[in-house]
Formats: C-alpha cells, sequence, structure tokens
C-alpha cells in the first residue's frame, strides 16, 4: 500500500510522480524492508532531481497471516485508521512515525514503523488536497472533517467495505465544497481488514 504527492503541478510534477512511481516499484519488487525501500526511492531522486523537486511517501506491506503492517514515512501525512469498538462505535486511532520528505538528503535513514491490525479495522491513507481542499468562503475542510467522515460511513455501514469507505469521503468531500474550483488533487487509498479471518 502507498501514496504520494509531489511538488509542483503540472507536466513537470506528473514526470517527477512517474519517476517516484516507477523507484518504488522496482525497489519494492526486489523484496526489501520497507524503510529499505525508501532509502533506495530517496537516493534515486536526490540523484536524478533538482534539488527543488522532491515527494513525500508513506508505504506499507501488510502480512494477511499475521495482520501485521509495516510502513515507513517520508514527509507524509499519516493514515487514519479506524476500528470498530466492542460497543460498536468507530474509535479513531492516531498512526504514528515520520521522515523527511524523499529527494532531499541521500543520506537520510528512514525507520521502520509496525502495526498491529485487527478483523474489521479501516485505514485511510490520503494526499493533502483532501485536508486543504476549499468552499466557496476558503474555509479548509481538515483532517478532523475526514475523521468525521469516516466515522460516519462506519457508523452507517459498519460492514461495509473499502469502496464504501471512499464513497462516503468523496461525498463529505464534495458537499464541502460545492462546485469551488479545485486548486490540487484529492487522492485517498482505503483498506479494510477482512472481519472474517477466514476470507
Amino acid at each position: 500500500m502507498c501514496i504520494a504527492d509531489v511538488v509542483g503541478k503540472g507536466v513537470a510534477a506528473a514526470l517527477l510522480m512517474a519517476a517516484v512511481r516507477a523507484s518504488l516499484r522496482a525497489h519494492a519488487d526486489e523484496g526489501h524492508p520497507v524503510n529499505e525501500v525508501l532509502d533506495r526511492v530517496n537516493r534515486d531522486l536526490c540523484r536524478d532531481t533538482r534539488p527543488e523537486e522532491f515527494a513525500t511517501i508513506w508505504y506499507a506491506q501488510a502480512d494477511p497471516a499475521s495482520l501485521t503492517l509495516s510502513y515507513a514515512a517520508a514527509g507524509h501525512d499519516p493514515p487514519i485508521l479506524a476500528r470498530i469498538s466492542a460497543s460498536g462505535q468507530p474509535e479513531l486511532i492516531g498512526v504514528t512515525g515520520g521522515g523527511l520528505i524523499a529527494g532531499v538528503d541521500p543520506d537520510q535513514v528512514y525507520e521502520s514503523y509496525s502495526l498491529q491490525l485487527q478483523p474489521g479495522d479501516v485505514l485511510v491513507a490520503y494526499t493533502d488536497g483532501v485536508t486543504d481542499a476549499l468552499d466557496f468562503t476558503g474555509a479548509r475542510f481538515t483532517r478532523d472533517r475526514l475523521r468525521q467522515a469516516i466515522a460516519r460511513s462506519l457508523t452507517d455501514q459498519p460492514d461495509g467495505c473499502a469502496g464504501d469507505v471512499l464513497d462516503a469521503i468523496f461525498r463529505e468531500l464534495r458537499g464541502f465544497t460545492g462546485l469551488a474550483p479545485r486548486t490540487d488533487d484529492r487522492t485517498v487509498v482505503v483498506l479494510r481488514v477482512a472481519q472474517d479471518s477466514s476470507e
């Protein structure tokens, strides 16, 4: 699971993201731990891009047998973890861990973190184009509104799939921004752990 964002807009940013994606795929396919993948991507970007070009990245590998999620971050906002509590209500848990943006310091060493998932967990990764989206008054959507959208989705559809959570987030986002012009991309990646361990 990966989400990333690059500096800038337009063709230059698209080319930079293509380079990030190619580097990530190459190193992830080699089977390295998550932090080593980011180490290598960072060195690639430092070598092949200009000083003002950089990226934020959150990268994870999940072990479906143990439900362990290993992850590393390069300056990207941490995802939001939602877990259904014993009372049946969604509980939102902060995901910790981070590192310097990629493409700045070739000697940067990224750390690996681990998260124990549970059946039914929902993990939502996003770009800042979601939380920074504006309405007509200039108010931002914010991380708090994103958290509320996730919680509302799981309250309304506790058994909903990842796609249901994704749809609910974008409904809330469209309702908030209306026809206000978009200034940035809005990317969301949702992981839902099967509620039945046999699935």
